[in-house]
């Protein structure tokens, strides 16, 4: 079961990091650099350096929600951008 939820962290942190990674690209700072942390809380090497400082990580459900919540907060503040315009409204406004 151990080694299950290492490869089920290991997944979950390369999907938020690439998730992170194109968010900084794109220039969003703080929703990138949010989304980054909770993928580095997950990936087990990180999550053990981290439950040093904080023992209640090094169990894996906790690191999962720790990172979990941290990425669904930068997912927030992207979306909470007044200068983010979707897609759609971007076409029409230059008519």
């Amino acid at each position: 079961m151990g080694m299950l939820l290492k490869i089920v962290r290991w997944l979950l942190a390369l999907v938020l990091g690439f998730i992170a990674w194109r968010a900084l690209s794109l220039g969003d700072i703080v929703p990138g650099v949010l989304m980054l942390a909770g993928a580095l809380v997950i990936l087990p090497p990180v999550g053990e350096l981290v439950a040093r400082f904080a023992p209640a990580v090094a169990r894996d459900g906790v690191a999962i929600a720790l990172g979990f919540a941290l990425a669904m907060a930068g997912l927030a503040a992207a979306g909470l951008n007044p200068e983010r315009v979707p897609a759609a409204e971007e076409a029409t406004a230059g008519r």
